[in-house]
């Protein structure tokens, strides 16, 4: 068994007309083990909470993949609810 939790693979969001940039996110990856602690920081914009919504399945990736225990984390209609873990 892998200690892989969680893998960000080349994530990306694009919103076209978004401000003066279309991508929100661009080419994010990062991996974190068990018994690591991780922490997202950066200044106001900069895609922290658009990040860890994209991991919760509350908003859908334009690009990349992002895993949780080796399944593929997949985005859930607002009606759907969010699935067991």
């Amino acid at each position: 068994m892998s200690d892989l939790l969680v893998r960000c693979s080349h994530v990306g969001l694009f919103l076209p007309g978004y401000v003066d940039h279309s991508f929100i996110l661009k080419d994010v990856s990062f991996e974190i083990h068990a018994g690591e602690h991780a922490c997202v920081v950066g200044p106001n914009g900069s895609g922290k909470s658009t990040i860890t919504s994209i991991a919760a399945g509350m908003q859908p990736a334009t690009s990349g993949q992002m895993f949780f225990e080796g399944n593929e984390c997949h985005y859930h209609q607002p009606d759907q609810g969010l699935p067991d873990i």
